[in-house]
């Protein structure tokens, strides 16, 4: 058994970071796409345009960039407080198989 006694906390946050942009941004991007194509569309009930006109395509093109800023801090945070926990009580213990 292995112990992960601390992790590094910037490369953590980066790669979580990143995940979150990543994942965000294939269910963003198409969504934003489609707000745009149905905006004015006359299938669309007025109340349904109304809403969809108040939304921002910006917005939801910066929802990704927003995910993986909060992805990037919340996971810095959590790494910090895991090293902490850690270093009291001990790390996580992990077994690795043999190849």
């Amino acid at each position: 058994m292995k112990e992960i006694r601390k992790i590094a906390v910037l490369q953590a946050a980066k790669v979580v970071g990143a995940l979150y942009l990543l994942g965000s941004a294939i269910f963003f991007i198409p969504l934003t796409l489609i707000v745009i194509a149905t905006r004015n569309s006359p299938a669309v009930s007025s109340a349904m345009q109304k809403n969809l006109g108040s939304s921002s395509p910006l917005f939801t093109l910066l929802l990704p960039l927003l995910y993986g800023l909060f992805g990037f801090i919340f996971s810095a945070i959590a790494c910090l407080l895991y090293n902490f926990i850690a270093s009291k009580i001990g790390g996580v213990r992990v077994e690795f198989g043999q190849e």
